[in-house]
Parts: structure tokens; sequence; C-alpha cells
């Protein structure tokens, strides 16, 4: 059996996969597009006088509290990473809204240490797995493709190797949009002064 008649065979089982793995992932990332400063002002006040009253603890249930309430306010559960992400967003909010954003969306990219980020060493090596994942999905769909095939039913098994590695690389795009993004202001936001006022750009 050639290796274009298996992945005839397949073709539901595979198209059923990809459905599986991309649905949840578009709702997944419908949710992760919003942050704390999509939410309501009446949220974010409630959020700002939690972490102003927030006292450390090493008990495991107030810790697991403090985990769901800082997932419901879109913040990272370092108080003070939190805290300095929304004092950055209102110091200059026309300079300083995208980076803010962003980097409450990717907090799987990066390293946070007394309220600094560092990027993670394997989210590079992500990247680079993602990038040829999806370069030999595309490569791979348009070898098997057969051009002189009767029915658009044995082009499926190709169509959908080609359409998985688009949706790689548009996942990878968009991290390295990210990463970008973050990139640029990375050293203003780590070198930030959290006790500077909000600047005239810093209105809610």
């Amino acid at each position: 059996m050639t290796a274009s008649e298996i992945f005839k065979v397949s073709t539901p089982f595979i198209i059923l996969i990809i459905s599986a793995l991309i649905i949840p992932l578009l709702k997944r990332g419908n949710e992760l597009r919003k942050t704390f400063f999509e939410l309501p002002a009446g949220v974010k006040t409630e959020a700002i006088e939690y972490l102003l009253n927030y006292e450390e603890t090493k008990q495991p249930m107030k810790l697991l509290s403090h985990k769901i309430k800082m997932e419901g306010y879109k913040l990272d559960k370092d108080v003070k990473f939190s805290t300095k992400v929304i004092r950055f967003y209102y110091h200059d909010r026309s300079k300083n809204a995208r980076f803010c954003r962003n980097v409450l969306k990717a907090r799987g990219m990066y390293s946070i240490k007394e309220a600094k980020i560092s990027f993670r060493p394997s989210m590079y090596f992500g990247l680079l797995i993602f990038s040829l994942t999806g370069a030999f999905q595309i490569w791979f769909g348009h070898k098997i493709y057969n051009p002189d095939a009767p029915g658009i039913v044995d082009a499926i098994p190709s169509y959908s190797l080609v359409a998985g590695g688009i949706v790689y690389a548009c996942v990878v795009s968009y991290i390295i949009i990210q990463c970008i993004v973050i990139k640029v202001s990375k050293k203003r936001f780590n070198q930030f002064n959290e006790n500077l006022p909000a600047g005239s750009n810093g209105t809610v």
C-alpha cells in the first residue's frame, strides 16, 4: 500500500483529529485574547484593590484561592509583577498598551524574577518544532498530491496536510509577533520605576 493510499484510508481520522485539536484551540484562543485591560472598569478596580491589600501566605488553600482570583482577573499570580504591568500600562497607555496586553497573553514564553521578565529558552525550541512540523506537512502534502486524481476525495489527504501546515505556520507567526512586541519594550519594562505617576496618556 502506497503512502497516498494509506492517507486516503486514514483521511476521516485525520479530519477528526484536526477538528478535535483546532476547535478547542480556537475557543481557548478567543478566551486568551482577553486580558485584564479588557475587563469592565468595576472588575479592574476590584482587582487593584485586591493587589493593594494582598498579604503573602504559605497556606495551600489561601494560595489556591489567590491563584483562582488572579486567573479571574486575567493577571499573573505574581502580585509584584501584575502590579508593575498595570502601572506600566497606565504610565503611558499609548506607548505601553500593546506590550502589556501581549505580556499577559504570553505568560508561558518568559520567566519572572523580581518583576522582571526574560524569555524561556524552551520557547525558542518550541517555535522551531512548530515551524519544522508545519513546513514538513506542507512539503509532504504537496509531494503526495496527484494532479491527475479523478476526484476531490483523492486529494483530501494532501489538502489536509497542507491545511494543517498552514495552521502551524499561523500559530508560529502569531507567537513571533508577540515575541517582537514584548522584546521591543522588555528593557523599558524591566527598568520601569513603579513609583512614577501615570502620564498624560494614562487614562483608563
